[in-house]
């Protein structure tokens, strides 16, 4: 626990997680790897396992240094020319997935980490073969082949075609569109559990008239904070924090960020601040599911625009979303954290209603001239409406934004079989 809340307030954790959405981050270790490998099996050579395989495994070994040299050209060559078209597939299929579906799902699709294995292979195999071919020395006749490491690095090369194979195939499924919603719903899904895992289950409290409120003393979107820090600093000075602003709202100067139980003194505040995270850092979902709603309604709005019109996976969006709305209806929109039974740290957690609204705005603007896309929206309401969690709140919200939708409807839709039908389905209502 000691090193976690060392790496916590060294921010440590976000700066590793950066480094590990990139797509040249295990490519550049795996490359590194491949040099040191190349001078440790230097050391074999030293010991004399090329002359050890050379007597017993006469035919595996490559005996003229002029072959060699023009062996180990023609594999380094032809890794470069697979790696120059793996990078020109990888940037053609984002640019594709950023002109069909939306900017926001590309850092998923960088992130995946076979994929960077997989570059990372042509990576440790070039560089292994490059530093292999220095050690040949062509013009003396004394010197002793790196037979066992050019056997090593023709394995690579053969393990790099199939690799090459693979990741055709599969850079090929990971744009496709199911597997991108199915991407995000999983991460979507996995970061409401966490959300939920470390709500307090023990207490709450309530602010009042006379808690000190401060205010953001810059630009950026509202990130979040180091949950571990704020509690162990909200502990140790015996105060209550509650944060005003939810988590992806652009804050500015001057506005209200968060508000405390007392008067802290200046570095104590110092130290808060230094664990608000505001930023202009690219979404993480797992950081914040909202992110996650809101990539998905995009890639829906999206494929109803003229370019793509794809009502199907418009209707697979609005699955997806409600789904996630039936999983955030037991959510509070406080979230309140505790260590040692002391609950310290409130969050405040945009609200059901607020994200329901937001959302089937950009479909109601887009999708209300679609009669099917129409319809898969009211079902949505009324499915969510059916779950066990929803609440007379809910309901209400439920059913102010089914009269918004059918108001859009009736002005786009002018085939009054269309719209009978649309009306059809909302007289079944939301219970």
């Amino acid at each position: 626990m000691a090193v976690t809340a060392i790496l916590e307030q060294l921010h440590l954790k976000r700066i590793w997680r950066k480094l590990t959405h990139s797509i040249g981050f295990i490519p550049v270790i795996m490359g590194l790897c491949g040099v040191l490998t190349a001078y440790l099996l230097g050391f074999l050579e030293d010991w004399g396992i090329s002359r050890f395989l050379n007597e017993n495994f006469e035919s595996v070994l490559i005996r003229s240094a002029g072959t060699a040299t023009s062996v180990m050209t023609y594999l380094a060559g032809g890794i470069i020319s697979i790696m120059v078209f793996s990078f020109s597939m990888v940037m053609l299929l984002l640019n594709q997935a950023s002109s069909n579906f939306s900017p926001r799902v590309l850092p998923g699709l960088i992130s995946v980490k076979k994929h960077q294995y997989i570059i990372g292979n042509f990576l440790f195999s070039l560089l292994f073969i490059t530093f292999v071919a220095v050690k040949i020395k062509p013009n003396d006749d004394t010197y002793e082949l790196p037979g066992f490491s050019m056997l090593v690095g023709i394995v690579l090369t053969v393990n790099c075609l199939f690799s090459f194979i693979y990741f055709i195939d599969s850079i090929s499924k990971a744009i496709q569109i199911d597997n991108i919603l199915k991407n995000i719903r999983r991460l979507v899904i996995q970061s409401i559990k966490s959300d939920s895992a470390m709500r307090s289950d023990h207490g709450s409290f309530e602010t009042g008239p006379d808690w000190k409120v401060y205010a953001s003393e810059e630009f950026g979107y509202y990130k979040g904070i180091n949950q571990e820090a704020m509690l162990n600093l909200s502990k140790e000075h015996h105060f209550q924090i509650a944060f005003l602003a939810y988590q992806g709202k652009y804050i500015s100067p001057g506005e209200a960020l968060f508000s405390c139980s007392q008067a802290l003194e200046k570095e104590v505040i110092a130290s808060v601040r230094h664990n608000i995270y505001i930023n202009l850092d690219p979404e993480d979902v797992m950081e914040n599911y909202v992110y996650g709603f809101k990539q998905v309604a995009e890639v829906g709005v999206r494929a109803m625009s003229p370019g793509v019109n794809d009502p199907a996976t418009a209707m697979t969006t609005i699955d997806y979303l409600s789904e996630f709305f039936c999983l955030i209806l037991p959510l509070n929109t406080l979230k309140f954290l505790e260590k040692d039974d002391y609950v310290g740290v409130s969050l405040h957690v945009i609200s059901f209603g607020e994200l329901l609204s937001e959302l089937m705005m950009e479909y109601r603007m887009y999708c209300k001239g679609d009669v099917i896309v129409s319809q898969k929206l009211v079902l949505m309401l009324q499915q969510i409406s059916k779950h066990p969690d929803c609440t007379k709140t809910h309901t209400a919200i439920l059913k102010e934004e089914l009269e918004k939708l059918l108001f859009d409807v009736e002005k786009s839709i002018e085939n009054p079989k269309d719209l009978e039908s649309i009306r059809g389905i909302i007289r079944l209502g939301i219970h």
